[in-house]
């Protein structure tokens, strides 16, 4: 992504400009320039101008993904990679980086698989893989199981990366397989017609029962990755995996094959992809999947090592169709009159445990779900009680449709059994609203948790409501937890998508979100709302929209900090409907709590007048408003001990309607 020039550099110099006044419909402020300067900024009503880039990011429809793993890698847990964001992205469903056959430095021909970039920010990219020209999978074998070039059309998708830590003390690492990166990838089989001795994996014609999960290993974040073995494994070519198998590139290292299969219960094979490794606090690896045959559904099983599958725990978690829950058939954990890896093993239920049936006449208790299931991903909660809860996130569609997006279900256990909330709007994390014409086909994410704060890699097509995936890009959007009484967890919702300004992570610009620090009071306001104002919710999906600040024809927002942050931007989140947006912020006081250094005098105050809204994010003719756009002001560094923000009712799109605020937020440290 091509970084816009900063409209902010260095310092910035304001001459004393004498009395400031200015009439704020009923309001008025009139202030000794002894005490009160105007603050020198960036204003985001027109983005077609430059805007600061250490701050902030607009998601801006040019960057190509698909399907990518992303992960953070800090500079404590690697000092000569880390401070970036990794992506690792597919070869295939739309992406342009198809693999491509590379020659080594001793002459020797390989396959690169899976592009490789890295960002600072979640929004400019740079190619860095080790392979070929940016590619970071390695596959030398010719007879490896997903080297199938000149034997069939080679299908890598999906690539997922998890770092496993060293428990060893000291500065050498000295157990095999620790201290690694490893990388669960989705690939197609070539057919086994026999030719290749040890090979286990499946000979059907059709493509989709011959995919597997292969693994890969790598000492750096960005490869090469090769395909793990018993020799770069266990450090022993002939050693055996936990439950007995040698690991070699002939077969995928994640092979149901091995358990055998049979008919008489209605056993339709194991093909799986879209792998999903996750670490949960005791440690213990989990794997998530695709099971895929007839249709698809989410899977899932313990893992003895990062390579080693616990086979005796693998589980079906979440249906398809209108099913929402899924229980075993067995009188015990592994009861052998029903094979926990067989489809029959399990119910399928349409009814909650209250009884109530997920149909379409009932809209509070109906959730929509497609044939396909995709695309897991771990979050975790906890309960009023105190226990923990397991989030199984997945997208209910598949990628054709423009309502690909991300939901959730349930459990306490990370193994299920997994229950979908009633009602697919309330446990939708993000995905199409009423009030999104711009950015479709939201699904198949990663979550990011980094600098405590929660983020969304996610992706969109280059034609919103297109009827055919010729191409997807990357997008970001924040995260947060919210309470709903629906649920007895706080529960994940996007702030987003947007192709407006927003903030840039942390990480990367040194500045949060300050706003939950600080206490709010709100004059002529709803003042059950007034919590909505600094509650982390931007507001962006019509099942939220009663979360809004609200206030009668003007308002005067304070927010007060016990201990002076430092500040250098504010976002002021507007309205989800268009009657009840504003156009313009009449002024932005500041409290100094100290005089900038980058100012001469002694003034106490600082203020900003006439913040205008982003242009871009609505339209006056159709009435519409991009839900999540934000009044911007970004400016040098200030320490602030209270902000004021006064809205006339001059400043409304429409005379006479209510103000709504979905959030404000204070870039500040």
């Amino acid at each position: 992504m091509r970084k816009i020039r900063k409209c902010i550099t260095g310092i910035v110099s304001w001459a004393a400009c004498g009395i400031l006044f200015f009439s704020v419909g009923a309001c008025s402020r009139q202030a000794d320039a002894e005490k009160v300067f105007k603050l020198p900024h960036f204003d985001a009503s027109d983005e077609s101008e430059s805007y600061d880039t250490d701050l902030l990011y607009k998601n801006n429809s040019k960057f190509y993904g698909g399907d990518s793993g992303v992960i953070w890698v800090s500079e404590e847990q690697d000092a000569e990679y880390g401070g970036y964001f990794y992506q690792y992205m597919s070869d295939c469903g739309g992406v342009a980086n198809p693999g491509s056959s590379a020659i080594d430095e001793n002459g020797n021909r390989y396959w690169g698989h899976f592009v490789l970039t890295r960002s600072k920010d979640l929004n400019d990219w740079e190619i860095c893989g080790a392979v070929g020209n940016g590619w970071c999978l390695k596959i030398t074998d010719p007879n490896a199981w997903c080297n199938v070039i000149g034997n069939d059309t080679s299908m890598f998708f999906a690539p997922e990366v998890i770092y496993k830590p060293c428990d060893c003390t000291g500065d050498t690492c000295t157990v095999h397989g620790h201290d690694k990166y490893y990388m669960y990838y989705s690939a197609k089989a070539k057919r086994n017609d026999g030719s290749i001795e040890g090979a286990l994996y499946s000979s059907a014609t059709s493509w989709v029962s011959r995919q597997y999960i292969g693994v890969a290993v790598s000492d750096t974040p960005v490869g090469p990755f090769e395909m793990v073995t018993s020799e770069n494994y266990y450090g022993d070519a002939e050693a055996l995996d936990l439950n007995g198998y040698s690991v070699d590139t002939v077969n995928p290292q994640i092979m149901f094959e091995r358990l055998g299969f049979g008919s008489e219960k209605g056993d339709t094979g194991f093909a799986n992809y879209d792998a999903h490794p996750w670490f949960d606090e005791d440690g213990t690896l989990y794997l998530y999947f695709v099971k895929a045959n007839n249709y698809s559904a989410i899977w899932g099983m313990k893992m003895k090592d990062m390579v080693t599958p616990d086979f005796s725990t693998v589980s079906n978690l979440v249906e398809n169709f209108d099913a929402v829950r899924v229980l075993y058939k067995g009188s015990s954990y592994n009861d052998p009159e029903y094979p926990r890896h067989y489809d029959s093993s399990w119910d399928i239920l349409d009814t909650w445990e209250d009884g109530t049936k997920n149909v379409s006449s009932n809209s509070e208790a109906y959730f929509k779900g497609g044939k396909v299931h995709e695309a897991p991903q771990m979050l975790t909660s906890r309960d009023s009680q105190g226990r923990k809860v397991y989030l199984l996130t997945f997208c209910p569609t598949g990628v054709q449709a423009p309502d690909y997006d991300v939901c959730w279900a349930y459990s306490y256990d990370p193994l299920g059994p997994y229950t979908k909330p009633k009602n697919r709007e309330f446990s939708t994390v993000i995905g199409l609203d009423v009030n999104n014409d711009f950015m479709t086909n939201l699904g198949h994410v990663q979550f990011l948790h980094v600098d405590g704060e929660d983020w969304i890699l996610h992706w969109e097509w280059t034609a919103p409501f297109g009827s055919v995936d010729i191409g997807r890009l990357c997008a970001v959007t924040p995260m947060t937890w919210i309470q709903d009484s629906r649920a007895d967890f706080p529960v994940p919702v996007a702030n987003g998508p947007t192709t407006v300004l927003q903030r840039l992570p942390s990480v990367a610009s040194g500045y949060t979100n300050v706003a939950p620090r600080a206490s709010v009071s709100a004059t002529n306001a709803e003042q059950s709302t007034v919590k909505y104002l600094n509650d982390g919710l931007f507001v962006t999906r019509i099942g939220h929209s009663d979360r809004q600040f609200i206030a009668e024809k003007q308002t005067k927002i304070t927010l007060t900090f016990n201990e002076a942050v430092y500040v250098r931007g504010l976002l002021v989140h507007n309205s989800y409907e268009y009657a009840n947006a504003f156009r313009n912020i009449s002024y932005v006081a500041f409290t100094l709590a100290e005089k900038p250094v980058w100012r001469e005098g002694a003034q106490t105050e600082c203020v900003i007048t006439n913040l205008g809204f982003t242009k871009s994010a609505y339209n006056g003719d159709a009435q519409s408003i991009q839900a999540g756009a934000a009044a911007v002001a970004t400016f040098n560094e200030i320490k602030v001990t209270k902000i004021e923000i006064f809205i006339a009712e001059t400043d409304m799109m429409e005379e006479g309607k209510k103000l709504h605020i979905g959030e404000i937020e204070v870039l500040g440290r």
